[in-house]
C-alpha cells in the first residue's frame, strides 16, 4: 500500500491538488488497449489522484477558494498524517460531454479528515471525493472529474476488464 506525503503532491494546470501515482503503484500491468462498449481507449502514461479540484468545488458550492488556501492546509495536514493508498478490483466505465475513461477505485486514509479540516476552517460542507485513477481515456483526451459519490453514480458504471 503506497504512503504519500507532501512531495507526492502536486497541482496540475487545471488548478486541482492531486498526488502522483507511479506505475508501479497500480495494481496491476494493463494492456496498452482497451474496447469497451465498441469504444477504443488507451492506456494513460500519468497516473494522479485527484485531492481538491479547486475549480470544480468552487463551481459546485459557489465558492473562491485558491490554490494557496488548500496548498497550505494540506502542507500543514501532512505534517502529522500520511496518506495511504489501497487499489482494490473495481473498475467504473466513465461518460461525460466528448470524453470517455475507465477508472480503478481505491480507498485512501486520511482524506475524510482532510477535508473535515477544510470544511472547519471555512465554515463549509463539502463531500469528500471517491478516490479513484484514471487508468484509460480516448486518445488525446483527459479524464472526467468524478468529485463525489453523487458524481460517481450518474456517470459511471462498473465494468469488467476481462470481458
Amino acid at each position: 500500500m503506497p504512503i504519500f506525503n507532501s512531495e507526492k503532491c502536486f497541482f496540475s494546470q487545471n488548478k486541482t491538488l492531486a498526488l502522483r501515482i507511479e506505475k508501479t503503484d497500480l495494481p496491476r500491468e494493463y494492456p496498452e488497449k482497451l474496447s469497451i462498449k465498441g469504444v477504443e481507449l488507451v492506456l494513460k502514461d500519468i497516473y494522479h489522484i485527484s485531492l481538491f479540484p479547486v475549480n470544480e468545488i468552487n463551481e459546485k458550492y459557489e465558492l473562491s477558494l485558491t490554490e494557496d488556501d488548500i496548498q497550505g492546509m494540506l502542507t500543514e495536514f501532512l505534517i502529522n498524517n500520511d496518506i495511504e493508498v489501497e487499489f482494490g478490483d473495481e473498475y467504473r466505465y466513465v461518460e461525460g460531454n466528448d470524453r470517455k475513461s475507465v477508472v480503478v477505485m481505491c480507498k485512501s486514509s486520511n482524506i475524510s479528515d482532510f477535508y473535515d479540516l477544510v470544511n472547519k476552517k471555512f465554515g463549509l460542507n463539502i463531500l469528500p471525493p471517491v478516490p479513484h485513477t484514471t487508468i484509460y481515456t480516448l486518445p488525446g483526451k483527459h479524464g472526467i472529474y468524478l468529485l463525489d459519490q453523487e458524481d460517481l453514480d450518474k456517470k459511471t458504471k462498473v465494468c469488467d476488464l476481462n470481458s
